[in-house]
């Protein structure tokens, strides 16, 4: 087996640094809205808080993956990364109860509980749709762009020269026509 890599894994790994920042956000999100819940009602920490972040964080991660939300939305509608989180965190929510149910030694309030579930996609989404926003700002400005190339000058060459130049929040940057 040749374990030399090609060019092309490497710009595979160097297209999905986005992916990155989303998974490490979608775990700091989900995880990290317990510890503000938890100290805004005024309730102790245990350390088996710790450990259900953790496994909540972790659940996120995989749970989004499988369904194909780390996937490039350069060209998708908003509602349907809205659905996919949606999805997403009912399945992380059932997880997520089923722990709090097996596991008798984590005491949270059913309000904390229900909360939790409640803004935790509702931050992921919002802070998506911020990413999203931002990376739209800097294609336009022609950071973080791609490049293609339209065959044909009839009319369907002209009419997608012309859309994709008017639309410049994608980043397709047309080189020859």
């Amino acid at each position: 087996m040749n374990a030399k890599l090609h060019k092309k894994d490497f710009r595979h790994i160097r297209d999905h640094w986005l992916s990155v920042v989303f998974r490490l956000t979608d775990v700091v999100v989900s995880s990290g809205i317990l510890p503000l819940l938890l100290s805004w009602e005024g309730i102790a920490w245990q350390n088996e808080f710790f450990w259900l972040m953790a496994a909540v964080g972790l659940t996120t991660t995989i749970v989004m993956h499988v369904f194909n939300l780390y996937c490039p939305w350069r060209q998708a509608h908003p509602i349907g990364e809205l659905r996919i989180i949606v999805m997403g965190w009912l399945v992380v929510a059932a997880v997520l109860l089923g722990l709090l149910y097996f596991s008798g030694a984590m005491h949270l309030p059913r309000y904390v509980v229900a909360l939790w579930i409640v803004e935790a996609p509702l931050a992921m989404v919002v802070v998506h749709w911020s990413l999203r926003a931002s990376l739209r700002l800097l294609r336009r400005r022609g950071v973080n762009t791609k490049t293609a190339v339209v065959i044909g000058a009839g009319d369907l060459g002209v009419r997608l020269l012309e859309t994709l130049n008017k639309a410049d929040w994608m980043g397709i940057r047309v080189k020859a026509f």
